[in-house]
């Protein structure tokens, strides 16, 4: 059992969209190899702290342990064979006490002489919006390493919506794509493919800012419908036509969501009054009045 590489038992996990292979297949060998997965699996975070005058730093950020901030070198000491990098952010309100200023791990001009590391052992969430940050993630990470959870992004360098196009079109598991502010339409169709597209057991989804119209959401479910793949939608009402024809679907072909318009997000989360705002799969639940200015958010089977 020793001898099975790492790699192996990350590649299925992942092809099962998380799932712990002991919660799927009753065979003793797996099972415990899933369980000394869980065990010795080490996941951090990496968060870069940026302020007004550009990227200040970055920490490392252990998701288990006694201490939630890890200087980097300490990090590295870790056996390689069992450390993940489970989520990219930048921020704004995380910096180092004054105490521990040990904990600004390296620098911005510091970054290229981590990409290696960076490339070899990331996973999962990706998350930056920052100007100069963004550019050189996006570059280190492009064909390199494919997320299979989610990507957020703005689009602030030339290499943004090509690096989401082949995100979409190459990551096997990747769930959700979370395009803010400004991009350009013809971003539209490589969504739809992607949200459309199989995927074993959980959705895919997408969540736009772009301006929509009637045609191009009839579109999409008259696709969705011919297909057979028309399992549900989640939209927030921002034109008076689109949620008109959204009420005119509603009791046509068994489709399942959930309809909110502006008011809607003046409910509290994750309370009983916003209980038909939360769609819940396979034990996963989102809270939909969280994301901001989404005008439209669509998933597939």
């Amino acid at each position: 059992m020793d001898t099975v590489p790492y790699a192996f038992v990350d590649f299925v996990t992942e092809l099962l969209t998380h799932w712990s292979i002991g919660e799927l297949v009753n065979i003793r060998a797996w099972t415990e190899i899933a369980q000394v997965h869980k065990q010795e699996r080490r996941s951090y975070g990496i968060n870069f702290w940026c302020t007004e005058q550009g990227v200040q730093g970055a920490f490392i950020r252990a998701y288990s342990g006694p201490s939630p901030y890890l200087n980097v070198k300490e990090v590295l000491k870790t056996e390689r064979r069992f450390l993940r990098i489970w989520h990219f952010a930048n921020t704004e309100s995380i910096k180092p006490p004054r105490d521990q200023k040990r904990l600004l791990t390296f620098k911005y001009d510091q970054l290229a002489k981590l990409e290696k590391f960076i490339v070899s052992h990331s996973y999962a969430h990706l998350s930056v919006y920052n100007k100069k940050l963004q550019p050189s993630l996006l570059n280190a990470f492009f064909r390199k390493v494919y997320f299979t959870a989610g990507i957020s992004l703005t689009n602030n360098c030339p290499l943004a919506a090509d690096f989401v196009k082949d995100q979409m079109e190459h990551s096997t598991t990747l769930l959700h794509v979370n395009l803010r502010k400004k991009w350009d339409p013809s971003m539209l169709p490589y969504i739809k493919k992607f949200c459309l597209r199989p995927n074993v057991m959980l959705f895919r989804s997408a969540s736009v800012e772009f301006t929509l119209d009637v045609p191009f959401v009839q579109e999409l479910m008259d696709v969705w419908r011919t297909d057979g793949e028309f399992k549900r939608i989640v939209h927030f009402a921002r034109t008076p036509e689109i949620a008109e024809y959204m009420k005119s679907i509603m009791q046509q072909d068994g489709a399942q969501y959930v309809l909110i318009d502006k008011a809607a997000r003046k409910v509290a989360h994750y309370t009983e009054e916003s209980d038909q705002a939360h769609f819940s799969l396979h034990g996963y639940s989102r809270c939909y009045l969280c994301p901001p200015s989404v005008l439209l958010t669509i998933s597939s089977s």
